[in-house]
């Protein structure tokens, strides 16, 4: 069985980057040549492309840049296993990646078969029994490492505006009130914008007075989802510092301020989270035994469907000429169909009793599966 995921994320490649390969593979869908089967994920830190690949996957595959990573067969379990329990996140161990895996699932249902479903499904299920299980408690976010990031330099009860009451802002949001920061959300659509202010307790400013009011911020947290760089953030009057937690870059780099970026994060994540990752260490021994038991359990189960057909196949095959053979010679057809099947059976039996790669692809052809 073929299995396979593109992956980029922010150990390897750029947002811009991440980006681009989001846009690239954008309504993908399976038509039997490239991809039998295909699901894509998209986040501030990472794309992913899990697939079925096709006849075609590998004589007319696009080229891939160097920064990702195309990963085969276990390893896409394991890979899977490992992104639902936050082991390949920015924030190491988040838990916001479930959500957000689900909806990519839930939208992008009618682009799996039963491979993928099979492996989302029992993946979800898998990562939430583990996480329950094993997890020490602990569940950081990229947002909270920002804020970290710039209590380390600003210290506490800052004035700071939010930009962008989607999501990622409104959890941005969140974390600095809490820790007792005065902050001001900032949104173009007004309606959203009174929505999260309602929600959240918190002033909203109106887009048209950003550039007033922007010299009396310490800090802007750019949240928003455009797929290119706001040309008006940050304003001519502020000073302070600036975090871009877009999926895609939001500031330009040219915007001359204290800039901090996901990207930048990826450096500081370690230091920042000091020894949380060693109670993490439990969390993943026991992923990657998970993740080799669902892969073996999936082997085993197209492994059992191609025996299925072959044995079906072979029955068939048995019982046509010890019929035509009894007609011809005028002996008992029953007789001739159990002789017939035994010697079939005897033939096959060293496939019945292997479970090996080499035994699945002989079932595999046997069931008119797989060219010769």
């Amino acid at each position: 069985m073929r299995l396979l995921c593109l992956s980029f994320d922010h150990r390897s490649s750029s947002a811009a980057l991440r980006a681009d390969q989001a846009q690239f593979w954008a309504g993908t869908e399976p038509d039997g040549g490239l991809f039998f089967e295909c699901l894509t994920l998209f986040t501030c830190n990472r794309f992913e492309l899990f697939a079925v690949p096709g006849p075609l996957w590998e004589s007319d595959a696009p080229s891939l840049p160097p920064e990702g990573h195309l990963l085969q067969g276990g390893d896409v379990v394991r890979h899977l296993l490992r992104l639902l329990l936050g082991l390949e996140s920015l924030a190491l161990g988040e838990e916001q990646i479930v959500g957000q895996f689900r909806r990519a699932y839930d939208e992008g249902k009618k682009g799996c078969g039963p491979i993928l479903h099979h492996l989302c499904q029992h993946g979800l299920s898998l990562a939430s029994t583990l996480r329950s299980r094993y997890h020490p408690g602990r569940a950081p976010s990229a947002a909270s490492l920002m804020v970290d990031r710039f209590e380390e330099k600003e210290g506490k009860s800052r004035r700071v505006f939010v930009i962008g009451c989607g999501r990622i802002g409104l959890e941005t949001a969140r974390i600095l009130k809490g820790r007792g920061h005065d902050v001001t959300l900032v949104n173009r659509t007004e309606s959203k914008g009174l929505q999260a202010s309602v929600s959240l307790g918190l002033p909203l400013l109106p887009w048209s007075r950003l550039h007033d009011e922007a010299a009396t911020a310490e800090a802007l947290f750019v949240c928003t989802a455009s797929p290119h760089p706001l040309t008006d953030i940050p304003p001519q009057s502020f000073r302070g510092s600036l975090f871009d937690l877009g999926g895609s870059p939001q500031i330009t780099p040219s915007a001359g301020r204290d800039l901090v970026t996901l990207d930048d994060m990826a450096s500081e994540r370690d230091r920042l989270l000091g020894d949380y990752g060693r109670g993490l260490l439990r969390l993943e021994g026991e992923a990657q035994e998970a993740a080799e038991k669902l892969w073996r359990e999936m082997e085993d189960r197209r492994g059992d469907v191609y025996r299925r057909l072959a044995l079906a196949r072979a029955r068939d095959v048995a019982l046509s000429r010890a019929a035509k053979t009894a007609r011809r010679q005028g002996w008992d057809e029953k007789v001739l169909e159990e002789l017939a099947w035994s010697v079939v059976k005897g033939v096959l039996h060293p496939l019945l009793e292997d479970r090996g790669a080499h035994a699945g692809r002989a079932w595999k052809l046997l069931a008119r599966e797989e060219r010769e």
